[in-house]
């Protein structure tokens, strides 16, 4: 018997959602379900996920970032409003598709990232749930990578930081200590100068808060960055086609919750 040599198997939003009501005996038959007990549904799936991100580590969700450090900065926020691929070229502005600007709450004066080229540019206008705009031409090829934020780093906001380790300039990592925010608010001198040697990080809502100890000097900023890995949350499910982020095996357990 010959098998299917693939393993990729996998449903999207929508079809978790018709899953679900048929284990209830709706759209069972195969009658179309109104549009609002897909928004029910799509709202409801939205919350149980962002509940179960809460517990526990998802090891697919481990991440890592490098954050370039400012000298005297001792806070740097951490968050993210969108990402994704540019699909089309056209002139001062960012247009993908796929996206949908609004629902992300994208806001004049945030800041975009190309991923590809390394540029970035504040928003100067948000035109539409797929467009918005520059003062310049951010996105030239069109098909590019990019990030939204209105973070000191572009990172979704991390639910914890599970390491964090400064690393020099020939790439010479050193374990930073984690301190609780009693233990961060106690230390003698916040102002102190130097060499970061301790980090506390504050999942507030928004953007997360990510403070070291001391500030960087000017010597520091310049010879250290810092690597933290970091827990990311679970992506939302905003359009009827959008894949969920979560391993096959998640499939069954989101379709019987959400039932």
């Amino acid at each position: 018997m010959a098998t299917s040599n693939s393993s990729n198997y996998t449903l999207n939003r929508d079809e978790i959602i018709r899953l679900a009501y048929g284990d209830i005996g709706v759209g069972a038959e195969g009658e179309p379900l109104e549009a609002e007990l897909i928004e029910i549904a799509s709202k409801r799936l939205n919350l149980m996920l962002k509940a179960w991100s809460a517990h526990g580590l998802k090891l697919w969700k481990r991440k890592e970032k490098s954050i370039t450090l400012v000298a005297s900065q001792a806070s740097y926020s951490l968050g993210q409003k969108s990402a994704g691929t540019a699909t089309t070229d056209s002139a001062n502005k960012l247009v993908d598709n796929s996206a949908n600007f609004l629902i992300d709450n994208i806001a004049v004066g945030d800041i975009a990232y190309n991923i590809t080229d390394g540029t970035s540019a504040a928003i100067t206008a948000i035109d539409n749930t797929t467009t918005v705009s520059f003062a310049s031409d951010l996105f030239p090829d069109g098909d590019e990578d990019y990030e939204i934020s209105s973070a000191d780093v572009s990172i979704p906001r991390p639910l914890e930081i599970i390491e964090c380790n400064r690393v020099d300039s020939s790439n010479n990592e050193s374990t930073m200590t984690g301190m609780t925010l009693n233990e961060f608010d106690s230390l003698s001198n916040q102002t102190t100068e130097g060499t970061p040697v301790n980090y506390f990080y504050d999942p507030t809502l928004g953007n997360g808060t990510f403070k070291i100890w001391p500030a960087p000097d000017t010597a520091a900023a310049s010879e250290y960055t810092v690597k933290i890995i970091y827990h990311a949350p679970i992506e939302d499910m905003d359009d009827s086609t959008d894949d969920f982020d979560v391993p096959q095996e998640w499939l069954e357990p989101i379709m019987n919750g959400l039932s």
